[in-house]
């Protein structure tokens, strides 16, 4: 879906024509947005939507800080860093009514799959952090109440991140004292760090972390690209991978701000000759850092996963060696990770082209896979839901163990207008039948809120995802939404089925 967007690059790129046109740019909405709780659901299950005011910008604060030069990067450093194993604090957790909520979040964004753009605070407080479509700053967005989100406001506005080029990543993870870390990246190559206090509703400073041009490949688009990555681990440290270029190709480093400092650079994929990029974290419930990402040699992209336990970093493992990759960025493909409370780890991602008959030209790419490892990432278990051919699959889970995963229907069978959809693996179950989340053009890149530590309000799932295309058909919108849903397998089983 994605792919759309690429030949905009060079007229978007001219930032103060699109500014201009953002202003007289209408809102975008789905076009037929689900407003009641599907037959059969509880009595106590409610679904609502909320459209709120559009926010607006229209030039950079003259306050907005500079970002700090970081130690300059070194290659290859032995990995003497990395996590402690320690048992991190239980997961708050507040009850609700059963139910899925659907809002705006406040304006334009964008949301990333191997990223989590949006989380709760230890009170319930609900924040999302996004990017926009070829633009250089971030918003942070507040919910106005605790609880179930009744509308999103922009806070500290004028001092929001802006950076010299468009931002085309962001994660951000929030810590024991409510603190939230983000990472982003820019067009132009530097990779930054940055804090947001929600006791304050403050931004601090920014520091950059390291600095490396991309390759200049899809006509600018790297949305989708999955540049960075950011955890934090029980004690607070931030533990962060991001993507440097040599001879032409990226490589995935890993970092971590351990003694106040960037200066614990290494590189983490194992794979010289190949484009490495999508790298995402995970931390293991016994302290064990886990990184997938993409390996793409040209003509075969891989799934690759390496774990840092006991002071080092382990072997990779190949999760799939033939996915989906193209010659730009593979800005449609995950991975998405995570590891469930039973400790197994959970990898999401598209297949590569295949045989589909009613596509448009018999032949599409987009398979959705999952697969599954109950020894640290040594070994790989397969465990697809029913077929759906999607771009940039996300996962979600909850204290129980169950298992869900987002993706959006097949392009081709409306017009482009596809609808967001969901599955629920139970714990101990099976997939059930896929169910439509939300009606109208969405892109995939759903953004889940999930964390091994710090992971508040655990049972209940938000999550953050955009629109494809605006009510004229225009390509370049980037409407935010926000989704709640309270009520586990039970609620996605009372949606609206997805249809074939």
């Amino acid at each position: 879906m994605r792919r759309s967007f690429a030949f905009l690059g060079v007229i978007l790129a001219l930032g103060s024509v699109f500014l201009l046109f953002r202003q007289v740019l209408p809102v975008a909405q789905p076009a037929a947005e689900a407003r009641t709780a599907a037959p059969g659901s509880s009595s106590t299950a409610s679904t609502a939507i909320i459209v709120l005011p559009f926010v607006s910008r229209s030039e950079a604060p003259t306050n907005t800080t500079t970002a700090t030069t970081g130690p300059t990067p070194t290659v290859g450093p032995t990995a003497t860093t990395g996590p402690t194993p320690t048992t991190g604090p239980t997961p708050t957790d507040t009850p609700g009514t059963p139910g899925v909520t659907r809002l705006q979040a406040g304006g334009l964004g964008f949301s990333d799959t191997g990223t989590h753009q949006v989380l709760r605070t230890a009170d319930d407080r609900v924040y999302v952090f996004a990017p926009e479509i070829y633009q250089k700053y971030i918003r942070a967005y507040r919910a106005t109440n605790i609880g179930t989100p009744a509308g999103f406001t922009e806070a500290d506005q004028a001092h929001q991140p802006t950076a010299q080029s468009a931002i085309w990543s962001l994660d951000a993870a929030i810590d024991g004292n409510n603190i939230v870390h983000l990472l982003y990246i820019t067009q132009s190559g530097p990779v930054i760090y940055q804090t947001f206090s929600t006791t304050t509703d403050l931004w601090a400073p920014p520091t950059q972390v390291a600095n490396s041009a991309w390759p200049n490949r899809n006509n600018g688009l790297r949305q989708g690209s999955e540049g960075v990555s950011l955890a934090i681990d029980a004690g607070g440290l931030a533990h962060v991978v991001y993507g440097q270029t040599q001879s032409g190709k990226r490589r995935v480093y890993y970092n971590n701000n351990q003694g106040g400092t960037w200066n614990h650079e290494v590189l983490v994929d194992d794979q010289p000759n190949s484009d490495n990029s999508h790298a995402t974290l995970a931390f293991g419930s016994d302290g064990a850092l886990y990184v997938a990402w993409l390996a793409d040699d040209g003509t075969h992209g891989a799934i690759r996963v390496r774990a840092h336990r006991n002071g080092a970093w382990q072997p990779a493992s190949a999760v799939d060696a033939n996915v989906f990759r193209d010659q730009g960025y593979s800005i449609d493909q995950g991975p998405n990770l995570l590891v469930t409370p039973d400790g197994k780890l959970h990898v999401v991602y598209i297949g590569t082209w295949e045989s589909v008959p009613g596509s448009p030209t018999g032949t599409e790419y987009g398979r959705l896979h999952h697969k599954y490892s109950g020894d640290g990432g040594a070994t790989w278990t397969a465990n697809d839901p029913p077929t759906r051919y999607t771009h940039s699959p996300a996962l979600a889970t909850d204290p129980q163990g169950n298992l869900y995963v987002f993706g959006h229907r097949e392009y081709w069978k409306a017009n482009r207008c596809a609808n967001m959809l969901v599955n629920v693996q139970p714990a101990g179950g099976a997939w059930g039948a896929w169910k439509t989340l939300a009606s109208g053009c969405y892109d995939s890149s759903v953004s889940a809120k999930w964390a091994q530590y710090f992971w508040n309000t655990p049972s209940v799932l938000d999550l953050v995802y955009w629109t494809e295309k605006g009510p004229q058909g225009q390509s370049d919108v980037n409407q935010l939404y926000y989704a709640e849903i309270r009520g586990g397998p039970d609620t996605i089983n009372a949606l609206p089925p997805a249809g074939p």
